[in-house]
């Protein structure tokens, strides 16, 4: 049985022959996309894992491992259908996030990393109204003198 798409392997966030265990499909709220999106749950053993498993012969060739059977501290992740962001769901997950990543809410996709600094910045650039009345109102009490037309 293999891992539904998208899965953490593909998207290169966790090493392959990392213990995953897919969970099913959920429709929440992604904060880089901004909207309800379909995401995959995981189990993932972040830690160093023991157990039971396919010959050590045969594991290189496997894509991934089960956590059954396995010891180690289990998180659960969330990735979504259409960024790909890795989610972090649980307490141990939000954890690891922190100390893998510097984010405990999880590991946001590089484009959607670049549209949300583009977004804040372009946030930050428009003037707000208060400021467009302040500057009207000094340009109108302004005591230059204009010159004549030449």
């Amino acid at each position: 049985m293999g891992l539904p798409n998208p899965n953490p392997i593909d998207t290169q966030i966790f090493h392959r022959g990392a213990p995953i265990s897919p969970l099913g499909t959920t429709q929440i709220h992604c904060e880089a996309c901004g909207g309800q999106q379909k995401h995959e749950r995981y189990r993932i053993i972040v830690t160093a894992h023991l157990g039971f498993g396919a010959p050590i012969f045969i594991a290189p060739f496997k894509k991934r491992a089960s956590t059954k059977g396995k010891l180690g501290k289990r998180a659960i992740f969330v990735q979504c259908h259409s960024c790909t962001s890795l989610w972090a769901e649980d307490e141990k997950a939000k954890n690891f996030s922190f100390s893998q990543w510097g984010n405990p809410a999880g590991w946001i996709s590089e484009s959607k990393q670049y549209e949300m600094l583009n977004q804040e910045f372009q946030e930050s650039e428009v003037p707000s109204e208060i400021e467009n009345a302040e500057n009207t109102q000094r340009v109108k009490n302004s005591k230059v003198r204009k010159l004549p037309p030449e």
